[in-house]
């Protein structure tokens, strides 16, 4: 049963999306997975009363589960650092949920030799599926009713994370070709073209260059291998045959893609996305080197403790978000597209080195088993374990694959099947006391429950922030009201933009009129995420309303400050300048916005204030002094 369960998480979990929440994907797996380990987390623990013999429990004694434990730790910790405390227990949930799935999976995986081969097969059926979605929502064929950004996104919600999941999948694709019978090594190869088809249609340079990497590190270690694994000529011969086969037809979808011949009319070149990986001159990578630096400086002040997990999205933007889209305060970055800053900010240097020691350990287990003479079917494996981790870590330098929950329960799966492989060729002498084992899969069992009670929590939660984001749009400000009451609780208090639900309940008690309540409620806006834009803004003008007009004038400059072109904010700091008779700072505030923005007070500012600085001449001579305090 528990290598069943596996296998039907590798196939679901990518599949399963609402409509009924804002992101379609994250909450709804989230639950799955953790409902999914809380239940292999008790049947594991039932099978050690009812049959301790069916689990090599020894494979628990590797370094891998403590460091993880001591990052799962770190990242608890840093929970204490965090201002916004239920996006902290969201993102510890996940990171609880790998430690998890990586106890679980490397039992089962370690026990039976079998699994090993039924998981390549699972993964070969999961990864085709996607990316055959995806390839049919690129011509238009089917499929384009799934919610996402960009296409082709599959089931997965974004382009970026679709072309990072079928990255994992297709080592898998790759070991079926090369050692299965007929059949499934057909299916392998179908779903490797597949997958490079639709990593190349989606143009996602991060794969691209994970994949350039992973390849270039595996294939002269497999040669190597290959030549002194003292397999015979003929065989050696056969596997040669069946890469340069792999490599034929990818390098045909490739020159398909590199002439456009498999594009749609109007996407950008092959050639054009390849020379911005190596000059970084278009925005998208601009963008990324603005907040990476952003993230670098977060670090710098925050260097041992982090600012929390789930919190770089609260902390970081305070340090102002400039040259980014983010600027306009209508854009909210999650993350800093790159897993190992976003580790290192949130949990600090200690929170880093654990994180890159679980990938380090792992690639030590897989070094051992190349070295202990393995059989070619486990050498050629393990090399493809290596492979799909190469992937994994270099695709998280440019993206952010650590926050969805299927990428991380297929990375970590990569992982227990490398541990378990060399647990099998190498078990350990020493016997792991029942009591250790038991205190291991009973910690295991309450962590997956209490990540179940969250997922439930935040899925019920979300589905009433989406209808009051739809009522908010219709102005059925009753309607905000009401689902706001019932969505935010202790564990979700900002929606998957980090607009705090607060803020949504201030703007609808505007509308109505409600001044005082509103002001209420933007104050606990600003308690949820201090950095955010509007709520900054809206605190201003209940500043204003209160008549504490340098209140106001502090709440518009850090929302200007955070988003430099954010126009409503300059013209109410315009407003604050000019009542306070500093009239040429409001001359230069008004500036700042830009020329099509729609409010009618620019117009009136820029007469008055023109009346105001001329009158200022005639009278001193010298208009910059009117703009002193």
């Amino acid at each position: 049963m528990p290598t069943l369960l596996i296998a039907a998480l590798v196939v679901c979990l990518p599949l399963v999306y609402l409509n009924t929440t804002l992101d379609p994907a994250q909450p709804i797996r989230f639950l799955i997975l953790a409902i999914a380990l809380a239940i292999l987390s008790g049947t594991l623990i039932a099978r050690l009363y009812r049959d301790p013999s069916k689990h090599d429990w020894t494979v628990l004694r590797r370094l891998i589960f403590p460091v993880c434990g001591i990052y799962v730790l770190i990242s608890a910790v840093s929970v204490f650092q965090a201002i916004n405390v239920a996006d902290a227990i969201y993102d510890l949930a996940k990171v609880l949920m790998s430690g998890v799935l990586l106890v679980c999976a490397t039992l089962v995986l370690s026990s039976d030799k079998r699994a090993t081969r039924l998981l390549t097969k699972v993964m070969l059926i999961s990864g085709g599926l996607l990316a055959t979605i995806g390839v049919c929502q690129y011509y238009g064929i089917a499929f384009t009713d799934i919610p996402g950004n960009g296409i082709p996104v599959g089931t997965m919600a974004n382009k970026n994370l679709l072309a990072s999941i079928v990255c994992l999948v297709l080592p898998f694709g790759l070991y079926a070709t090369l050692r299965f019978d007929r059949a499934w090594s057909i299916v392998g190869f179908l779903e490797v073209m597949l997958s490079l088809w639709v990593i190349l249609l989606g143009q996602t340079r991060a794969s691209w260059v994970a994949l350039t990497i992973a390849t270039a590190v595996m294939i002269p270690l497999y040669v190597i291998w290959l030549f002194r694994s003292g397999l015979t000529p003929a065989s050696r011969s056969q596997a040669l045959k069946k890469l340069l086969a792999v490599a034929a037809v990818a390098l045909l979808i490739i020159l398909g893609a590199t002439t456009g011949s498999i594009l749609r009319s109007g996407q950008d070149s092959v050639f054009t996305r390849v020379k911005s990986i190596i000059t970084h001159q278009d925005n998208s990578s601009q963008e990324r080197l603005a907040v990476w630096s952003k993230s670098w400086q977060l670090f710098e002040r925050h260097p041992l403790s982090g600012v929390g997990i789930g919190n770089w999205k609260i902390v970081c933007p305070g340090l102002g978000l400039t040259r980014t889209s983010a600027e306009t305060g209508d854009v909210y970055y999650q993350q800093p597209h790159n897993d190992y800053l976003w580790v290192l900010t949130e949990t600090g240097v200690f929170g880093l080195a654990a994180y890159l020691l679980v990938f380090g350990l792992a690639f030590g287990y897989a070094i051992r088993v190349l070295r202990q003479s393995p059989s070619h079917d486990e050498a050629i494996f393990v090399l493809l374990m290596l492979f799909a981790t190469v992937c994994f870590m270099v695709d998280a330098f440019f993206s952010y694959p650590r926050e969805r929950v299927e990428l991380l329960t297929f990375s970590t799966l990569i992982l227990a099947a490398i541990v378990s492989t060399c647990h099998r060729l190498q078990k350990s002498p020493k016997k792991l006391s029942h009591g250790a084992v038991v205190i291991t899969l009973t910690v295991c069992l309450l962590s997956a429950m209490a990540a179940a009670v969250v997922g439930v929590i935040r899925l019920e939660g979300e589905t009433h922030v989406k209808t009051a984001w739809l009522a908010k749009t219709a102005g059925n400000w009753s309607e905000v009201i009401r689902q706001v009451d019932q969505a935010r609780s202790p564990l979700l208090t900002l929606d998957p933009t980090a607009t705090p639900l607060a803020w949504y309940r201030g703007i609808a008690r505007i509308s109505l009129n409600e001044t005082e309540q509103a002001c209420r409620d933007f104050a606990l806006a600003y308690r949820d995420n201090p950095n955010h834009p509007h709520v900054l803004n809206n605190l201003g003008t209940c500043a204003e309303l209160g008549g504490d007009h340098n209140q106001a004038a502090d709440y518009y400059e850090q929302a200007v400050r955070i988003a430099p072109r954010f126009d409503d904010a300059w013209v109410n700091l315009t407003a604050i300048y000019y009542n306070r008779g500093e009239y040429v700072r409001a001359d230069s505030a008004l500036l700042h916005v830009s020329s099509n923005f729609d409010d009618p007070r620019v117009i009136s500012f820029k007469q008055m204030i023109s009346e105001r600085i001329k009158s200022a001449r005639k009278t001193t001579g010298d208009p910059a002094l009117e703009g002193r305090p």
